[in-house]
């Protein structure tokens, strides 16, 4: 074994010949980065990154992001760094995972972050997507046309809309203009419309329905709110969770945008929102469902309670639970998000294009599950 102290930092080697394996402990006080450093410990180790298992952890943080417990933190399985670079509004992050499993194999997946915090994981994205889109479209009464996203730069949210045969066009109104590049680049599988085909490509943002629109959300639908276009059928929050962004939660959840959104709305349209991770009951005893209790409120104050859902649903990449409230402008639409499973089938059948189905997650069974509201929210309802 052998320890270099350098001040406040130290770097100690444990090396056992026998198995041709050595343990790397290196501290730092400093603000250099580590990343960049792995490579050339391997390398001075004959190994490569693929050979190595590591891990960093961070002292002194009040908030651990999503990057830093997946990736960094993580020391079982091999990992691979596709993309990093600071946008004009975040920090965009891509990393390959393969964790060990027990067979030796394990299960590989490519993750997006945004300024820490993932928004997509191609090994269960379309748990999270498919229960964002489909609850309301199935829901609307007459099959949505205009479809509008806010925020959805990773375009998954575009592909389950796109699978429905009525829509006529899509609005996504995402600020950050590298999301959208860096997703075809490095997950293409959430931005490929080529349904039908495994083994095809054909980006969702090549279809002439869709729009993508680089601008502020709240003064677009602001102003669309004001103007005399088309308002919207279906309308899509599909934004980084607001408590973990207490910035963006502030700004995109308040009750004025909200009051916006619905305004934007068409006489029968629908609104969904993700709102983040479900609390526990636990919480929900104690009154801390933080920001939460406002926004369900609100929502409910826009569309009524009878014509307000809460509803969750488990994404293991999320580590948990993941909410959304859906408000609903006329009774028929409360009544459809009720029907009962063989209905929903059959209209997720009538609904969709041929060839764009089957879904691989949402289904009639889902759909029930959805419309029992869990414990935490039953004092909000």
């Amino acid at each position: 074994s052998i320890t270099f102290t350098i001040e406040e930092s130290h770097l100690t080697i444990h090396t056992w010949p026998e198995h041709r394996a050595a343990l790397v402990d290196l501290f730092t006080c400093g603000t250099t980065e580590l990343l960049p450093i792995l490579p050339k410990l391997a390398a001075a180790l004959h190994a490569t990154e693929h050979q190595s298992r590591w891990s960093i952890h961070f002292r002194g943080e009040n908030r651990v992001t999503d990057l830093q417990e997946d990736v960094l933190k993580n020391r079982w399985g091999s990992k691979e760094l596709l993309y990093s670079q600071k946008s004009g509004v975040q920090q965009i992050d891509v990393w390959r995972n393969q964790l060990d499993g027990v067979s030796g194999t394990g299960t590989a997946s490519t993750n997006l972050y945004l300024d820490g915090s993932l928004q997509s994981s191609t090994g269960d994205e379309h748990i999270y997507h498919e229960s964002l889109i489909h609850p309301a479209m199935v829901a609307h009464p007459r099959g949505a046309a205009r479809v509008a996203i806010v925020g959805g730069g990773d375009i998954a949210a575009t592909r389950e809309v796109l699978r429905h045969a009525s829509v006529g066009s899509v609005d996504v109104i995402e600020l950050d203009p590298d999301v959208p590049r860096v997703t075809r680049a490095h997950l293409p599988q959430l931005d490929n419309c080529t349904f039908g085909d495994p083994e095809g490509f054909r980006s969702c943002l090549d279809d002439p329905r869709v729009r993508i629109r680089n601008t502020d959300a709240v003064r677009f639908f602001k102003e669309r709110c004001a103007a005399a276009e088309a308002k919207f059928d279906v309308i899509f929050m599909d934004l980084l969770d607001p408590e973990a962004h207490p910035s963006l939660g502030k700004y995109l959840y308040s009750r004025e945008h909200f009051e916006s959104l619905r305004c934007a709305l068409s006489a029968d349209g629908v609104l969904v929102a993700q709102i983040g991770d479900a609390p526990s009951p636990e919480l929900a005893k104690r009154d801390r469902l933080g920001s939460k209790v406002e926004l369900i409120r609100t929502v409910r104050n826009l569309f009524g309670g009878n014509k307000t859902f809460l509803y969750d649903v488990y994404v293991p990449s999320f580590r948990g639970e993941w909410s959304f409230v859906l408000g609903c402008r006329t009774a028929v639409c409360a009544q459809r998000f009720h029907a009962p499973p063989r209905e929903v089938e059959r209209a997720v059948r009538e609904r969709i294009v041929p060839g764009a189905g089957p879904l691989r997650f949402f289904d009639g069974a889902v759909m029930a599950n959805f419309q029992q509201p869990s414990v935490p929210w039953h004092s909000l309802l």
